[in-house]
This record gives C-alpha cells, sequence and structure tokens, in this order.
C-alpha cells in the first residue's frame, strides 16, 4: 500500500506539473508580439479624443462659408445625417495666425497656430482655445519638394528623435484630390470633389472627406484645414 501510494502521489505530481505548463504555454505572450499589438493601435489612436472616432466609415461635407461674413470659415456636415459636426472659425486668422475648429455648439477644439521661421512654414495645433504655454499635440509642414506626389507631412506628439512622420497627405489638394495616410502606409482618409444628385461637379468650395472606421475625425478636418491654407499660399498643393 505505501509503494501504491507513492506511485500515486508522483503520478499526481507529474500531471499537475504537466498541467501548470501547459496552462502557462496557453497564457503566454511574446514580447515581439506584444510590441507589434502596441505600434498597432498606436498608429490608429486618437489625436484629439475618442469621442470623434466613428465605428464605420464617415463622409463629411466641407463647405466654404461667405467670405465677408466669416473670412474663411468653414461648415462640416455629416453627408448621411446633414447634421453641423464641425465648424471653423478664420476671423482671427490674419490678425494673430490662428485658426479654430470648434464642435457643432461653437466649443474651441483645437487652435491652428501657423509660425514662420525665416523660409519654413509650420502649423501647430493645441488643445481648446489657448495656446500660449501649452505644449502642441501635433505638427504639420509642407514635405520636401523632392517629395514625389507628397504635399505635407504630420507629426503627432513629441518630435524627439523621429525619423519619419506619423501621417502624410499625398495628391494635389487645390484640385480637392488628395489622400492621407498613417506612418505605416495606410489609408485613413481622403479628399474628394462633390457632386450634386444630377452627377453634376460642385464648386471646390464644396467637398468631400471620407473619414476610415476608427480615424479622428477632427484631427482629420484640422489637417484638412492646414492642407486649405497651405494651398492659397502655394498653388501647387
Amino acid at each position: 500500500m505505501t509503494i501504491q501510494f507513492i506511485k500515486l502521489t508522483d503520478l499526481t505530481t507529474t500531471a499537475v506539473i504537466h498541467q501548470l505548463a501547459f496552462s502557462a504555454a496557453l497564457n503566454y505572450q511574446s514580447p515581439f508580439k506584444s510590441s507589434v499589438q502596441n505600434t498597432e493601435v498606436s498608429m490608429f489612436s486618437p489625436v484629439v479624443g475618442e469621442e470623434f472616432c466613428s465605428s464605420s466609415v464617415t463622409v463629411l461635407t466641407v463647405r466654404k462659408k461667405d467670405l465677408v461674413f466669416s473670412r474663411g470659415g468653414f461648415i462640416v456636415t455629416n453627408s448621411c445625417t446633414g447634421q453641423i459636426a464641425f465648424r471653423v472659425d478664420g476671423r482671427d486668422l490674419s490678425s494673430t495666425n490662428k485658426l479654430i475648429l470648434m464642435d457643432p455648439l461653437g466649443k474651441p477644439l483645437l487652435t491652428l497656430h501657423h509660425k514662420a521661421f525665416r523660409i519654413l512654414h509650420r502649423w501647430y495645433g493645441f488643445h481648446g482655445e489657448a495656446c500660449d504655454g501649452q505644449k502642441a499635440i501635433f505638427r504639420v509642414r509642407k514635405s520636401s519638394m523632392f517629395s514625389k506626389n507628397e504635399v505635407a507631412e504630420a507629426l503627432v506628439g513629441s518630435t524627439r528623435g523621429k525619423k519619419h512622420s506619423d501621417y502624410k497627405v499625398l495628391g494635389n489638394y487645390s484640385e480637392r484630390h488628395c489622400s492621407i495616410y498613417n506612418g505605416v502606409g495606410t489609408l485613413v482618409a481622403e479628399v474628394k470633389r462633390k457632386f450634386a444628385a444630377s452627377d453634376v461637379m460642385l464648386s471646390k468650395d464644396v467637398f468631400n472627406v471620407v473619414v476610415k472606421a476608427g480615424i479622428d475625425q477632427a484631427f482629420m478636418m484640422a489637417l484638412i484645414v492646414i492642407l486649405h491654407q497651405m494651398s492659397r499660399e502655394h498653388d501647387s498643393i
């Protein structure tokens, strides 16, 4: 009996050890795999806020407001619902070099500040209305003249040690035909001309922005507004 008891204990212990090893193998996560997953999440992380991300593709219609009354602002509506999604206030652009991206009720979401350093032109995005003393959450600059078909690039967060941009704009915004890609080359938004019900192309003051699922629409609109201002300074944008 004693011998049988010892064998039973050994067998039980061995089974337990095997079970623990099997469970550990199931729960094991490779550090490399985890790193890749984190990178993918960061590439699609919202810049302004999760509330501006949709689970499906969203088509936004952008309308340039009357220059006399709004000094070049925009009204952005959801093409499906017709509801206002964003407003852009351009009244202070000439005096302060700033544009304000607002929600439908007029609450400031982002301040877009244009700064020129000699021949270099940069746009900086800040949370809310004030930008003095704040750190920019993103920066946008015109791409190098040697970059084929690339018109602008954006860097999110700290730029220290970054060798590549987080977002790139390819195409021709002046013709309302360009695409926005993230840092790994995934298409996240497109600018397209808008057609009326009779298939008549509308003017360039009315166009669509197609934003992919999970992408920050407020940030995409900020890029579009900056592209519009760049196109006024450089016809090739």
